[in-house]
């Protein structure tokens, strides 16, 4: 799990992301452009991806976490069950966190954390890549998440390398 310690609100000097943010252009996008961001993809190929993967081209569709996974696993990556917190330290090194949480429909949004832990040089720190267009840009890549809806408790969806791809990757040094 993460650390509870971690830097204030802005993010350290010369940090680069690992990943690209990706903007939603729907409402509904903002699962698949946390999968596009993860797979360092296009949105437009994450949604082809889902369409071959079954969710559908028209009509009522959600991104359920089911949906979700089955994207990660093309990519080398895994997706746990969704799992609830009750602080930002029990959040793991990498997932899709939901925010905003409406309890009235049942559903909120979601954004990508990621923990990075700290070295002899730079303390642990923690990022949020919200993919909404109407975030402020200030708050689209950011350590800060108290502009967030986060309830009493919270859930996300832990993102892990998968095991094939570990291993291929060791095979290749």
């Amino acid at each position: 799990m993460a650390s509870t310690k971690t830097t204030a609100a802005k993010l350290p000097d010369n940090f680069t992301p690992p990943w690209h943010l990706v903007t939603a252009e729907e409402r509904i996008d903002d699962s698949l452009a946390c999968v596009a961001m993860l797979a360092k993809q296009s949105l437009a190929d994450i949604k082809e991806m889902a369409f071959k993967c079954g969710l559908p081209r028209q009509g009522p569709a959600w991104v359920y976490n089911e949906m979700i996974a089955k994207l990660l696993y093309q990519y080398g990556l895994v997706a746990s069950e969704e799992k609830e917190v009750n602080s930002m330290a029990g959040l793991p090194y990498c997932a899709i966190l939901q925010v905003d949480y409406n309890e009235d429909m049942c559903f909120g949004r979601n954004v990508l954390w990621a923990h990075f832990g700290g070295t002899d040089t730079q303390q642990a720190f923690h990022l949020i890549m919200d993919p909404s267009p109407n975030t402020p840009n200030e708050l689209r890549i950011t350590s800060a998440f108290g502009h967030l809806k986060l309830g009493p408790t919270f859930t996300y969806v832990e993102v892990t390398p998968r095991n094939d791809t570990v291993a291929a990757a060791k095979k290749g040094k």
